[in-house]
């Protein structure tokens, strides 16, 4: 998702992203719909708004096991 961003995330900001992203997904699961996702967060010093779409080959396991594997996710 953030590869296409990279003159946006440095390494150090991708890790940053990555880590923010999960932990809102765990303490509230932005579903809407069975397997997709609209992940989002925000960050301090960011000049502009930042979206991607995944369509994995293979559905990927979302941070809370509740929530079924995702097949789509908007970010």
């Amino acid at each position: 998702l953030l590869e296409p961003h990279s003159t946006v995330f440095n390494d150090e900001r991708r890790a940053e992203v990555i880590r923010l992203l999960l932990e809102r997904e765990r303490q509230h699961p932005s579903i809407i719909d069975q397997g997709v996702c609209v992940a989002h967060t925000r960050m301090e010093k960011l000049d502009r708004f930042v979206f991607s779409v995944l369509i994995p080959e293979e559905p990927i396991l979302h941070p809370d096991p509740a929530v079924d594997p995702l097949r789509m996710i908007f970010k």
